[in-house]
């Protein structure tokens, strides 16, 4: 009986092999997880984790005291508010609630102060461990910086981040909006599918966005140099599988909330889920870069200059100006596009105006 499950597993190892032999690409993936598992990329997911979760309770903070400040200077959409949560929660439950509102209006500087602070201690973590999990899956292990200058650079990157974040969220909504003005001024929007193109639009413009985030974080903090190609691919791997997490975890946080049991700590509980299962993926992605036949590690750029071959044209990263200017560039185009539009329906209004002779 040994003899033969021995033969057995000797049969499926080599056939293992052999499918492995026949399609890179599977071969590929088995690789980069055997990778991610052995430099840790579970415990590294943790820790970024654990940071990631921290700094929602001080952005929580922040967008108390921004909605302070913005119902502070409208009283009517104020009231609208506080009617609208008396009438889904009536009782004392209800006027506790306006009370919250009341206090977050009054106290909207300490609030948003306490909210800056906090969220910048817990963001400078979470670049910290993020900086240092994509050092070790590069292998720069043992690459040192001074304490204040990692910490300017890490403030840096979490700006950086933090602007790149809302453009690619104000591509997408504007994109989006455009879209559907579009279907609505050629008399479209109520052809069967125009929802569907509608929310394909949305989809690919999210795609496009997450890809530049993701090929900044994943290819450039670490000094990181692979090909165009490979870039693109571990971009875009990256990008797809975060919006399946983000679809997941929608309809996840739909479902729990229907059920009274779980309505209290389910959708803390989905949160910081979700919060893991991107942490393993985007360093799953980074560990595809790394196996990738044409990944290299470069070191940081030292003080002095020094004397070596250049580096080929072949191979780049994504420079933090790189990213810019193509959000930049983006929104502008789409702010061009929907201020044409806007003027042509004017135009055409003014002409129905005018009277006929």
């Amino acid at each position: 009986m040994p003899g033969a499950f021995g033969r057995l597993k000797a049969r499926a190892g080599e056939r293992w092999r052999a499918v492995r032999r026949r399609y890179g690409w599977l071969d590929h993936v088995v690789e980069a997880y055997t990778h991610y598992q052995g430099r840790h990329g579970d415990q590294l997911a943790a820790a970024i984790t654990y940071f990631s979760f921290l700094a929602l309770f001080p952005l929580i903070l922040l967008g108390v005291s921004v909605t302070g400040y913005v119902l502070a200077s409208s009283p009517d959409l104020q009231k609208e508010l506080l009617d609208h949560v008396a009438a889904q929660a009536p009782g004392s439950f209800g006027k506790t609630l306006n009370s919250a509102i009341g206090t977050a209006i009054r106290q909207r500087t300490a609030v948003g102060v306490v909210g800056l602070v906090g969220l910048a201690l817990t963001g400078l973590g979470w670049i910290d461990n993020l900086r240092t999990a994509l050092d070790t899956l590069w292998r720069n292990d043992d690459r040192q910086q001074p304490f204040l200058r990692r910490k300017l650079a890490d403030a840096l990157i979490l700006i950086g981040l933090g602007l790149g974040l809302v453009i690619t969220v104000g591509i997408t909504a504007v994109g989006t909006a455009l879209g559907h003005r579009l279907l609505v001024w050629t008399g479209l929007d109520g052809v069967t599918g125009a929802g569907t193109a509608i929310a394909v639009l949305a989809l690919l413009l999210a795609i496009g966005g997450n890809m530049l985030i993701y090929g900044w974080v994943l290819i450039r903090i670490p000094y990181a140099q692979v090909s165009r190609r490979t870039a693109f691919r571990t971009s875009l791997l990256a990008a797809i599988g975060f919006e399946i997490l983000k679809l997941i975890g929608t309809y996840y946080i739909a479902r729990i909330g229907t059920s009274p049991a779980y309505s209290a700590i389910g959708p803390l509980v989905g949160v910081l889920v979700f919060i893991n299962l991107v942490s393993r993926y985007s360093l799953f992605c980074a560990a595809w870069a790394v196996t990738a036949p044409d990944a290299e590690r470069v070191p940081e750029p030292l003080e002095t200059p020094v004397a070596g071959p250049p580096v080929p044209p072949s191979r780049t990263g994504y420079s933090p100006a790189a990213v810019a200017t193509g959000l930049v560039t983006a929104g502008a185009t789409l702010g061009a596009a929907a201020f044409a539009a806007l003027q042509a329906r004017r135009s055409r209004a003014r002409g129905h105006r005018q009277p006929q002779r």
